[in-house]
């Protein structure tokens, strides 16, 4: 039954007595004709009637003011700000360890394996001299020798000799006996050729040759071209980073492959080859000739634009293809298992971080017990010793029932760490990350990740506006957590210029930015309760109140149920 239809039904049991003679109650009517027929005392009535209405009002129209009624609501609200301010107070508790536990204690921890410039090397971080590994730093100084040193063109252009065994051929020093590649490439180019077939130049198209009895007749003298030459293959950078084998001699041999490709070789006419030498095939093409600077290198040799072109375009798409795939091989590789790790590593540090937390909570409540209730409360033995043990036992209990929770911080922690790492990766393509940077994405990954959940996933019972509000506040809280993260080397500077506290400097950096951290959580979420952007606040105060003027009614009505059935109406 709802508080209108109780209302009404006390409203006509009022109305039934109003209408009631009250002698009729007396069970004996002698004594009521007696009453009827004696005299009346009119100043006793009066004065018992002055004594009623002095303690009592039996005036059943009962008028309320609006003042009244917006006292009684003020009161109202003032409760429900009261209560708001106490889980304030204990949403502030809870903060502050929570910040010193995870971003400020154990996730200080975990940074101390970032490094600068995220866990993959990037080309740009690459080009400035930030590698995420020995291996690739190994890569850099390699890159820069061949960019500042003179190329050393052996491997090119020489192999070893070898016997039909495959075994190193040695002079009688003991020394490998090598074979030029030029030769033994045009060799092997030759011996392709049917009777009759022409040599051609690959940028001019003349005939240079032609086979006749298993012979070149030569019109003059050919010569190999690289279309990329080898210094131009050397010194790029992609090569280097992105180049096939775990030591330098292996990454040469394969560099060394590439430039021998028969994408990147063709045949051309010996002075061609020696006027464009190590230079871009387009750019040579363009250039003034050094004999006649009245032509280009074009004219002057009379090239095919078209043939320079089409062999250009095969080199470039033949070079850029395996780079591309070097780099997505060895990027994704490292990606795909930083990625792993560094989720493991913030799941480790949500999971830790919560069975912390709540131990420490556990703590609190435990002293505030102790406080209220004295050291042995609700303890069998109060021997010192077995309280202690009994009250760390309640500890590990309540611990222990939080396995599904720690389960889902691990979860939640993992999946921001993998994706904060897949964002670092992304923005080292364009811009170095420090180590700061990175536990920031990392950090504001998670509570972003929390928000989306929220969001996406509301707990049962949670309306849309509900989630949003909850995940309003997840977001202001990651901003917070970046912003102290953003200041704490600050503060980690000015405790260390202090020589008696620098011992101590990472203990108190990660209490003193916590703590302030957690007080502004705590305050930022406050602010946003008021805010109320999505009117979560009024319908919270208003569900308040109304259960408020419910359990009073019900009261009320307990109470008058009482006193009918008293009067056994």
């Amino acid at each position: 039954m709802n508080s209108i239809e109780r209302f009404k039904k006390k409203k006509a049991i009022l109305q039934k007595i109003e209408q009631r003679n009250g002698l009729s109650l007396v069970g004996d009517q002698d004594l009521v004709n007696n009453l009827l027929t004696s005299e009346v005392d009119l100043n006793a009535i009066q004065a018992s009637n002055d004594r009623l209405n002095e303690q009592y009002d039996f005036n059943p129209d009962i008028k309320v003011t609006y003042q009244e009624v917006d006292d009684l609501l003020l009161i109202m609200k003032n409760d429900f700000d009261g209560q708001r301010f106490n889980d304030l107070v204990s949403a502030c508790k809870k903060d502050v360890i929570s910040a010193i536990v995870n971003p400020f204690g154990l996730g200080m921890l975990v940074a101390r394996l970032d490094k600068n410039g995220g866990n993959v090397t990037t080309i740009h971080n690459f080009e400035q001299g930030i590698t995420a590994t020995a291996e690739d730093k190994q890569r850099y100084n390699e890159w820069q020798n061949a960019v500042n040193s003179t190329i050393n063109r052996e491997p090119y252009d020489f192999d070893i000799k070898k016997d039909k065994n495959g075994n190193s051929i040695k002079n009688k020093n003991g020394e490998n006996v090598k074979t030029s590649f030029n030769t033994s490439k045009k060799k092997e180019i030759f011996n392709k050729l049917d009777h009759g077939d022409t040599v051609n130049s690959g940028y001019t198209g003349e005939i240079l040759g032609k086979k006749s009895n298993g012979n070149i007749d030569k019109n003059q003298q050919i010569d190999l071209e690289h279309i990329t030459s080898v210094e131009k293959i050397e010194r790029n950078l992609k090569n280097h980073l992105f180049s096939k084998g775990d030591n330098s001699e292996s990454r040469q041999n394969y560099r060394v492959n590439l430039a021998r490709d028969e994408n990147n070789l063709t045949l051309v006419e010996g002075n061609l080859n020696k006027s464009k030498n190590c230079h871009d095939l387009k750019e040579w093409a363009n250039d003034k000739n050094r004999t006649d600077p009245s032509k280009t290198n074009s004219e002057f040799y009379k090239t095919n634009q078209e043939l320079i072109n089409k062999e250009y375009e095969k080199s470039k798409k033949f070079l850029e293809k395996e780079a591309l795939h070097n780099q997505l091989k060895k990027q994704g590789k490292e990606t795909a298992i930083t990625s792993a790790t560094e989720g493991v590593k913030m799941g480790v540090q949500q999971a830790v971080g919560l069975v912390i937390y709540e131990f420490f909570d556990a703590i609190f409540d435990e002293l505030e017990d102790i406080y209220q209730n004295g050291f042995s409360s609700n303890c069998v033995d109060d021997r010192f010793i077995h309280v202690v043990k009994e009250r760390f036992s309640r500890i590990a209990i309540r611990i222990a029932s939080r396995w599904k929770d720690v389960g889902t911080a691990f979860a939640d922690g993992f999946i921001s760490g993998l994706l904060s790492n897949l964002v670092t990766v992304v923005i080292n393509m364009f811009v170095r990350t420090g180590k700061r940077m990175v536990r920031m994405i990392r950090e504001g990954f998670f509570s972003l990740l929390r928000a989306i959940k929220m969001l996406c996933f509301p707990p049962q019972g949670m309306t849309s506006a509900q989630a949003a509000h909850e995940a309003s506040k997840l977001i202001a809280t990651g901003l917070v957590v970046i912003g102290g993260i953003a200041i704490e080397q600050h503060i980690d500077t000015m405790i260390k210029a202090a020589p008696m506290l620098e011992p101590l400097a990472d203990i108190l950096t990660s209490i003193l930015i916590g703590g302030l951290t957690g007080v502004a959580v705590t305050l930022i979420v406050y602010a946003i309760d008021k805010i109320d952007f999505f009117q979560v606040n009024e319908h919270d105060k208003h569900t308040f109140i109304m259960h408020k003027l419910e359990n009073s009614l019900s009261v009320m009505f307990t109470e008058s149920d009482l006193i009918i059935a008293d009067m056994k109406i």
